[in-house]
């Protein structure tokens, strides 16, 4: 899989060559809009001198993960959780980002009965009142320092 940020003057003679490639591929690419682009479960958004990076969950997206009461292994059923916090906390999100995947990630845990006092948040250093603040990324193309 390949991410490219690119004008979109260049898209349409890259996916015609990539469709005569074999009969058989059909390539669905989601181009760049207002300067932003989903991509897997990130949304990027270039702005002239750095790259913003937040979540995107598609709108078939469900809230459905392991039932806490189901007779699964703990860890199958905290796994979802782990990952979902471990993305937030790792990711260059803004104050107000994390804010909002934090309530949907407590949202998706009441849906399937997971004591919050389960969450691994309490043990990964993330602090409600005062998520990390990140500075954005800066893409190497609008570096202006020389070196």
């Amino acid at each position: 899989m390949t991410f490219s940020l690119s004008t979109t003057l260049r898209a349409p003679t890259r996916m015609k060559y990539i469709d005569t490639i074999h009969s058989c591929i059909q390539l669905n690419p989601t181009l760049e809009s207002s300067n932003s682009v989903n991509f897997l479960d990130l949304s990027i958004t270039r702005n002239p001198t750095h790259l913003n990076i937040g979540l995107y969950r598609k709108p078939t997206t469900t809230d459905t993960t392991i039932n806490f009461l189901s007779n699964h292994p703990l860890e199958h059923r905290m796994a979802a959780y782990n990952f979902l916090i471990r993305r937030m906390l790792t990711l260059l999100l803004n104050a107000e980002q994390q804010r909002i995947e934090r309530k949907q990630i407590l949202h998706i845990a009441h849906s399937n009965s997971i004591p919050i006092n389960m969450l691994p948040h309490s043990n990964s250093g993330y602090n409600e009142t005062s998520p990390r603040q990140n500075p954005p990324y800066s893409h190497p193309s609008t570096n202006t320092q020389n070196g």
